[in-house]
């Protein structure tokens, strides 16, 4: 689906937890060419990362091939928190 995208800016990759007792195997180790990453995406987000070698290749590719990537985030929580802007401020 990836190589479709070639204006693609911002990607989230989030592994789906299995439900207990499923055989489902979450973030199955396959090759990837993501070459519509490389000039246009700015922002990547990867949550449930768990340190597995097939996640650190893909955050690699990620940061080695996009020349425009601006953020990075690797998170092993299941929500980003990241949007700052609804916090309340303190004087």
């Amino acid at each position: 689906m990836l190589m479709h995208c070639p204006k693609l800016q911002t990607f989230s990759a989030q592994k789906i937890l299995p439900m207990k007792g499923s055989t489902f195997k979450i973030w199955s180790c396959v090759q990837f060419a993501l070459e519509c990453i490389s000039s246009q995406l700015k922002k990547c987000t990867i949550l449930n990362y768990e340190g597995k070698e097939c996640e650190l290749r893909f955050a690699k590719y990620i940061i080695q091939n996009s020349r425009a990537l601006h953020t990075m985030s690797i998170s092993n929580l299941t929500i980003s928190y990241t949007n700052s802007s609804n916090c309340a401020r303190q004087a």
